[in-house]
């Protein structure tokens, strides 16, 4: 979910040679760089004829901010919608265009993020360019980072937190830092998951011995048209508490009333295929 300053920032970026005897002195760029969301509500960053486009879509109000002149072969760029909501981007520490939007955006997104590669069609899309729209091949893209403001949201139940526990995703291994949390039985308490990896994550905690149950049940999400938009969390009762999706650089508070029962209640990351080896064991205890 976006609630503030999104950045995707390059060291550089270099075209290869279209062949060992032909050297492009403007390559031409062409591809989705990352996108989120839709026509409607959503963002994206883009090559086409050789240009950049940045383009932020919100209410079905479209606003964009595009190079004029050809891309050099190398360059460093920045492209970003600030609390005040204005858009910028700015190739090589020079800024090509600012743009007033509406704000930031209220909620969270219901297309996922996409990155490189475009997978979504018509309305679904960012902008207009064309279907099955990727990043070509010798466009080569070093040192790129997207950050998110880090946004809080929180699920409120009546009574005082007991404990406030911080949970972090490790970067590239699909693993939660902690494989064990424990907390007493009836109290309440807060759970804040953090997500600095590449790939989006949530939080699920569900009832004793049901890991496979859920797990399976939100593998089969894939193939529901609003699986993302549910973030492949299943509706069932095993399912105690979740977090949505995070988006890389993402952050959300759970506030959750334990049960009255003791005993071992797993989460999960029920991120198609994640839950196998993305686990943890909230020990409730007496």
């Amino acid at each position: 979910m976006i609630s503030g300053d999104m950045q995707l920032a390059t060291g550089g970026q270099e075209a290869l040679p279209a062949s060992a005897n032909q050297q492009q002195a403007n390559p031409a760029y062409s591809g989705l760089i990352v996108a989120q969301g839709d026509s409607k509500e959503g963002y994206g960053l883009y090559f086409m004829d050789n240009k950049m486009y940045f383009n932020i879509n919100e209410e079905g109000k479209a606003y964009q901010v595009a190079t004029t002149e050809p891309l050099p072969a190398k360059f460093s760029f920045r492209a970003g919608l600030q609390k005040t909501g204005v858009m910028k981007l700015i190739v090589n520490d020079k800024e090509v265009g600012s743009v007033k939007t509406s704000g930031l955006f209220k909620k969270g997104l219901d297309v996922p993020l996409r990155v490189g590669f475009e997978n979504k069609m018509g309305e679904q899309k960012i902008a207009n360019y064309p279907d099955s729209f990727f990043l070509a091949r010798n466009n080569i893209l070093t040192g790129a980072k997207l950050e998110i403001l880090e946004s809080i949201a929180s699920k409120t139940t009546a009574g005082p937190v007991a404990k406030i526990i911080t949970l972090n995703v490790l970067n590239d291994v699909m693993k939660y830092d902690k494989q064990l949390i424990t907390a007493k039985a009836g109290t309440t308490i807060q759970i804040t998951l953090r997500n600095p990896d590449f790939m989006q994550h949530n939080f699920v905690l569900i009832k004793p011995n049901t890991s496979n149950k859920v797990g399976a049940a939100a593998d089969q999400l894939v193939r529901d048209p609003n699986g993302a938009k549910m973030s492949y969390v299943p509706k069932m009762t095993e399912v105690i508490a979740a977090t949505p999706l995070l988006n890389p650089g993402g952050k959300y508070t759970l506030i959750i009333k334990l049960p009255a029962v003791a005993g071992d209640y797993p989460y999960i990351c029920t991120f198609p295929g994640h839950w196998r080896i993305m686990k943890g064991l909230l020990r409730v205890t007496k």
